[in-house]
């Protein structure tokens, strides 16, 4: 059968995913004593045809109400459920309004019981680790991962602390740091530089930063993966420091063309051609490293490349090679692998 066989979403055991979401409903109600009235149960075979599903009804104490739930997002998503429908009552990027009281709950008539349509709920895209995310610290990113959760959101980018990551392995490759300095841009423009339109730009990021923006990318994927949201992790495009073609004459690059203006002391960085063999090899240490320092292999792995750029050539076959090349490198690391991406 040629049907892709989708991942599974990462699960924990049923007793810590509890935990997990009634300490969500503790965080989304201030810690109201109503909070502990929301009695969670994760049972993964309420799932129908891999889709996640979750079950309302009243609980098995007075005033309680019993959350049924094929996963941890699927719990979180009825509690909002529940909030929205039943209580008149909103958690929203810039507040809350909860109309509960802290000793009885809304009772429900009759049990409540959702399939979602998708196996899968996409969140977010490449440009809002810059636009919104860029200086975000855990607390705020723990509500964000909250609010996806609520919301049924169980797919998300994870490349936040992956300069940390590629400072690493460009390092061993033989970059002095001086020339990785002139590489990667100032934090804001992060986005813009993981998607190979800018280098440079606002830079050079500091060791605190590497440091701190990795350890943060480990905070947030180990919540994600917690409530049962799948990080969607970088794979390797092809884009490197400008001194790459001198320090590796042997392979193939491109120059990509400039960029919104910004010109080429900022843009056109060079482009390993994924055909070449020396980007299987650049590319599989990348995502082998991404895996290893954190820990995870969740299977989707995202890689933008060509965006708001001319590819050196429109030719449809080598522009399908190039998209075999960057395939196969993930393919290399993790036989199981989906290449995700958004697509405007």
């Amino acid at each position: 059968s040629n049907a892709i066989r989708w991942p599974k979403p990462i699960t924990h055991s049923s007793s810590s995913s509890t935990q997990v979401i009634s300490d969500l409903i503790s965080r989304a109600l201030d810690n109201a004593p109503s909070a502990k009235l929301f009695q969670v149960s994760i049972q993964a075979d309420l799932a129908v045809n891999g889709k996640d599903v979750f079950v309302l009804s009243n609980g098995s104490t007075s005033g309680s109400i019993q959350i049924s739930a094929s996963t941890g997002v699927a719990a979180a998503w009825g509690f909002n459920y529940y909030l929205k429908y039943v209580a008149d009552s909103s958690v929203y990027w810039s507040g809350k309004n909860i109309r509960l009281s802290n000793s009885t709950l809304f009772p429900i008539h009759e049990p409540i019981r959702i399939v979602a349509n998708d196996l899968y709920r996409w969140y977010g895209n490449p440009c809002t680790f810059s636009y919104s995310a860029v200086f975000w610290n855990f607390s705020r990113w723990e509500k964000e991962i909250d609010w996806m959760a609520m919301n049924g959101i169980n797919l998300v980018y994870a490349t936040t602390g992956m300069e940390y990551i590629y400072n690493k392995v460009f390092l061993r490759m033989g970059f002095p740091q001086t020339e990785l300095d002139d590489y990667f841009t100032g934090p804001a423009f992060l986005a813009w530089f993981r998607m190979g339109n800018l280098q440079k730009h606002g830079g050079p990021l500091s060791n605190r930063w590497h440091q701190s923006q990795f350890q943060l990318a480990k905070q947030i994927i180990q919540r994600m993966t917690e409530i049962g949201i799948i990080p969607v992790l970088p794979a390797f495009t092809g884009f490197m420091p400008r001194t790459a073609p001198s320090r590796f004459p042997s392979a193939r690059f491109h120059n990509s063309s400039s960029w919104d203006g910004f010109g080429c002391n900022e843009s056109c960085l060079p482009y390993l051609d994924p055909t070449d063999s020396f980007f299987q090899k650049v590319g599989v240490e990348l995502l082998n490293e991404t895996i290893t320092l954190l820990n995870l292999t969740s299977h989707f792995y995202a890689c933008d490349l060509f965006n708001e750029m001319t590819p050196p050539t429109s030719d449809l076959e080598y522009l399908a090679d190039v998209n075999a090349g960057i395939f196969q490198a993930m393919k290399t690391v993790d036989p199981n692998a989906v290449w995700y991406d958004l697509f405007l």
